[in-house]
């Protein structure tokens, strides 16, 4: 019985003081289960799975409620985060999670960003990013494989929709309340197109090793083409709310520059 013991939980007691000190905070339908995965490859680099996203900055009571509605029961915070989050983890540098919660218009606040802050002021932020209007789209394809009934006019309605395409807003909290040196933005159309250059940029922003050859970049949650796009992407350039989108870029291009 005691050896099953230490080999099934005795390793998440072993380390239920870990802390995590890295986070994928967004956005959402931009590339974020892939990066996660694919930074799982690394030796120095744990990410939390299955569960990707365990909202763990969250109230309790809010995530209690999610993994409820996917028959995942959960009894407390500290018992979600030994029997779930740290489960296969065995003391690597990094220990990470990627719950795109951070960077929605409801939670994404100073509070949370403090909360953040206070539990660990050194852990280390990425926000993965792609062009707005391809990620609504994605968002829209995302809901609707959930909803068969749902029409584009009214996802477009759904104030989230076009607010998580609002970057600069969504990460401004990071920025204001954590060193910029520990925030790194990355864009999914370049990330796709050189995956080898960028995980590297990754890895030296985490200052662990270069793999030589990452010829493995995992593409996961991909939405597939569709052939009406354009005419979904006419919309939203028509919708009176794109006028958000790109007041936030013009922002967003100075704080990458920054």
């Amino acid at each position: 019985m005691k050896r099953w013991f230490d080999l099934n939980i005795g390793k998440q007691r072993h380390y239920r003081n870990k802390k995590f000190n890295l986070l994928i905070v967004g956005a959402q339908k931009a590339g974020t289960t892939s990066l996660h995965y694919a930074l799982n490859q690394h030796p120095d680099i744990f990410m939390t799975n299955p569960i990707k996203e365990p909202g763990y900055f969250l109230p309790f009571e809010v995530m209690k409620h999610y993994f409820k509605q996917r028959g995942i029961q959960l009894k407390s915070k500290q018992h979600f985060f030994e029997y779930h989050l740290l489960k296969g983890y065995e003391g690597e540098q990094y220990f990470g999670e990627s719950s795109t919660f951070y960077t929605t218009k409801e939670w994404s606040t100073e509070k949370l960003v403090f909360n953040i802050f206070n539990y660990n002021s050194q852990i280390k932020i990425i926000y993965i990013c792609r062009n707005r209007v391809e990620r609504i789209i994605s968002h829209f394809y995302h809901e609707q494989a959930k909803n068969k009934q749902l029409r584009f006019e009214d996802f477009l309605e759904n104030e989230e929709a076009f607010e998580i395409s609002c970057y600069y807003k969504r990460i401004l909290p990071f920025f204001q309340v954590f060193d910029n040196q520990q925030i790194l933005l990355l864009n999914f159309e370049k990330v796709i197109k050189n995956p080898q250059k960028w995980m590297n940029t990754i890895f030296k922003f985490l200052n662990i090793d270069e793999i030589i050859t990452f010829n493995n970049f995992p593409f996961l949650n991909k939405s597939s083409k569709k052939k009406y796009n354009n005419i979904l992407k006419e919309q939203i350039l028509q919708h009176r709310h794109y006028k958000k989108l790109q007041e936030d870029d013009q922002l967003f291009m100075y704080l990458t520059k920054a």
